[in-house]
């Protein structure tokens, strides 16, 4: 019965959802609508979380759901002579690639000694995905950018325990405490603040970087993550670096289950965004990075990053918000310590299918102590119009005001002048 209302729900959301980007893989591999797991790039609904949390797989892990069928490495029987057969697995049909491309117009107000105040970035940035399973627990996840690998790492399920209980995942990946915020939760394009801020450029949390990670869900409803990375990000560095550990709890109160429990048995909600819930997460991450100063001296900075996060689902309305808090000890080698705060709090809302608007704002707080590095606050409104299945276009303004800057005795004024910084339209293509 439940493959039944599963195979329901994904044939309702073919016919009649208008949605832009999933990754194009899955969509190909199960033949469905990107709305069966989207609301918008690259906001996902409740079944598009549930799929990502586990391992890109289906929640109910049904092979009939399956359309492009695989490539078998064995036969079924193999599993019966285990341990004196290979345990039979599988490779995707075909190659599983995905791109997504952005065309970005922009506009800044303030007008340049040189050139012009429009820009045309054709294309601002573009990804090529990779993604799929081997078998029926072990999936993956690659992208390459314009700027190299941005990440690739496996994951393979149910090591211990029951389904979803205790997964190993391990790669070039964010830490698992973006969990509650990434930008797979927004409609907003722009990076919200506690994803990519770095007090006196030290870490940030969406820094990719070589991990191994615990994570699963209980009950349905209680996530965890708890792992170990490489102090460097990127790719190929530093592989004997000091390692750094973190972890994130998170509870979820009504609505659907954070494994998709429940969505295959409610066949009466039509809006396939609507999840009326409410999330709470709690992190934390702990490190000691190898630093240069001026001269050309190594030094190292311990410090740790906690933060919570919450997410409000009512109806039409997604309201998200967060925190993090830093405590850097030594991060330019002098006696100073430094101490920050960056939060958020937006509305994403949904008009109709394919009309969307948002609102975010943030403010960076740093300096507590006897270092004033990085003071800001942003607002930032969205209108986003899905053209196409495949295609959105998207309206964004930046409004920012930067605090004082204070360096020893001297006081730098902040720019605030001119609040309105820049518009941008953006065009976005998955295929």
């Amino acid at each position: 019965m439940k493959k039944l209302f599963l195979i329901l729900y994904i044939t309702f959301l073919i016919l009649s959802a208008n949605e832009t980007y999933a990754l194009p893989v899955f969509a190909r591999k199960y033949k469905t609508s990107c709305a069966t797991c989207h609301v918008a790039v690259t906001k996902r609904n409740a079944f598009g979380e549930a799929f990502r949390r586990n391992g890109y797989f289906m929640p109910e892990r049904d092979a009939q759901l399956i359309k492009e069928p695989p490539l078998r490495l064995g036969a079924e029987a193999w599993k019966e002579l285990w341990p004196d057969a290979i345990w039979p697995s599988t490779l995707p049909g075909n190659f599983p690639v995905a791109a997504c491309v952005r065309m970005k117009l922009e506009y800044i107000t303030e007008k340049p000694q040189t050139g012009s105040q429009f820009g045309f970035s054709l294309p601002s940035g573009y990804s090529i995905f990779y993604a799929g399973g081997f078998g029926e627990n072990i999936g993956f996840l690659g992208a390459l950018t314009q700027n190299g690998l941005g990440r690739f790492y496996f994951r393979i399920n149910d090591i211990i325990g029951g389904q979803h209980n205790v997964n190993l995942k391990f790669g070039l990946m964010e830490p698992g405490i973006t969990d509650g915020f990434t930008v797979n939760q927004h409609i907003i394009l722009e990076d919200n603040g506690i994803w990519n801020y770095s007090a006196h450029g030290g870490f940030s949390a969406y820094n990719t970087r070589p991990a191994i990670e615990l994570t699963g869900i209980l009950g349905h409803y209680l996530q965890y993550c708890a792992g170990i990375a490489n102090g460097e990000a990127g790719f190929l560095k530093k592989p004997f670096d000091n390692k750094h550990g973190y972890g994130r709890i998170a509870y979820k109160l009504f609505g659907y289950g954070m494994d998709g429990s429940g969505i295959l048995e409610d066949t009466t909600n039509m809006d396939y965004w609507t999840d009326n819930s409410l999330t709470l997460g709690f992190f934390g991450y702990f490190g000691n990075t190898t630093k240069t100063d001026t001269s050309n001296k190594n030094y190292n900075n311990e410090f740790n990053r906690f933060g919570f996060d919450a997410r409000l689902k009512l109806g039409n309305a997604d309201i998200l918000g967060g925190a993090i808090f830093g405590k850097d000890k030594n991060p330019d080698n002098t006696p100073n310590s430094l101490s920050s705060l960056c939060y958020f709090v937006g509305c994403d809302y949904i008009f109709y299918p394919w009309l969307l608007a948002a609102v975010r704002f943030e403010n960076g707080l740093s300096g507590f102590d006897k270092k004033d590095d990085e003071n800001y606050y942003k607002f930032i409104p969205n209108i986003t119009i899905l053209y196409r299945q495949n295609i959105r276009i998207s309206l964004e303004g930046l409004f920012e005001i930067k605090g004082d800057l204070t360096d020893g005795e001297r006081t730098i004024q902040g720019d605030t002048k001119q609040a309105f910084k820049r518009f941008w339209f953006n065009w976005f293509v998955a295929f």
